[in-house]
């Protein structure tokens, strides 16, 4: 039998779990007599090639390759997801990114400059591109596509890979969103998640990442921990200029992740932007129940 055994993994090909079914043994015995007879390492090679030979044959099937893509996919993104939290990580990658754009943007323009074959191919799709845009305006920013815009940015908003999962069960983005809606909880105030106004920009929209409302006042809440600080502050200006016209005479408010932040955030907001770290707005929610 133990010949076999060794034959039937080693020509036949036929994994570990299914010889211990059909010699009626311990799939561990087995594994132990294959790599004291072949040696660990000839059975770990073994073992690598029967495994890669029966999914080869498996992803035969449209079915199974499907699943096995989607499966590879979601492992591949939740783990790239997990390790985007270290921030090490992040800069990492981003350092990368730029390196893989700037190194294909120089690729594209040597072939534009040295490769007339490419350069004619290239002008031929650009214009067929535009003329077909153009004939039939559907271009991205056309105003007539401002409805199919907003609503593939609302969608693409939900779909948005989101690592939080809120105290109401909404997935939120970061930990300090997490944080700031406990907050609103722990003090009795309902809190809208992601609230959206239309505006008249690309996508037609905007979001709010919190709203509440108590008695007849109005809190709309942005949290932030962006490091382009100056940039940010000037979206969010705009944001709050918009949500004004909805809302007159609304609490305006920021939450940043600590002081330093909210110090550096405070240089660029408009005045009548209320700018707290974390720890500062438990105090503020604090008050605003108060009166």
């Amino acid at each position: 039998m133990e010949n076999q055994i060794l034959d039937d993994f080693v020509l036949n090909k036929i994994p570990t779990k299914d010889l211990s079914i059909k010699y009626e043994t311990n799939q561990n015995l087995i594994k132990s007599f294959l790599k004291q007879n072949l040696g660990v390492s000839e059975y770990r090679r073994l073992s690598c090639s029967i495994g890669g030979h029966i999914i080869s044959t498996k992803l035969k099937d449209k079915a199974y390759r499907t699943e096995f893509i989607n499966k590879l996919s979601n492992s591949i993104k939740n783990t790239i997801n997990k390790k985007m939290l270290d921030k090490n990580y992040y800069n990492k990658w981003i350092e990368k990114s730029k390196l893989g754009s700037s190194i294909g943007l120089e690729k594209i323009n040597n072939l534009l400059e040295n490769d007339k074959r490419f350069r004619n191919k290239w002008i031929k799709n650009c214009k067929k591109g535009g003329d077909y845009i153009y004939s039939n305006k559907i271009g991205i920013h056309s105003p007539l596509n401002i409805n199919k815009r907003k609503e593939g940015s609302l969608l693409g908003l939900k779909n948005t890979s989101r690592k939080f999962i809120g105290p109401n069960g909404e997935k939120m983005y970061n930990k300090l969103e997490y944080d700031t809606a406990k907050i609103l909880l722990s003090n009795n105030l309902k809190y809208e998640y992601e609230k959206i106004f239309d505006s008249d920009n690309a996508n037609g929209h905007i979001s709010c990442d919190f709203m509440i409302k108590k008695d007849k006042r109005i809190m709309l809440i942005e949290v932030t921990n962006w490091d382009k600080i100056e940039e940010k502050c000037y979206e969010l200006n705009k944001k709050f200029t918009i949500f004004g016209k909805y809302y007159k005479g609304c609490i305006k408010v920021v939450v940043n992740i600590n002081k330093i932040k909210k110090e550096l955030y405070k240089k660029y907001l408009s005045k009548n932007i209320l700018v707290f770290s974390i720890n500062e707005f438990k105090d503020f929610i604090k008050d605003f129940i108060k009166n």
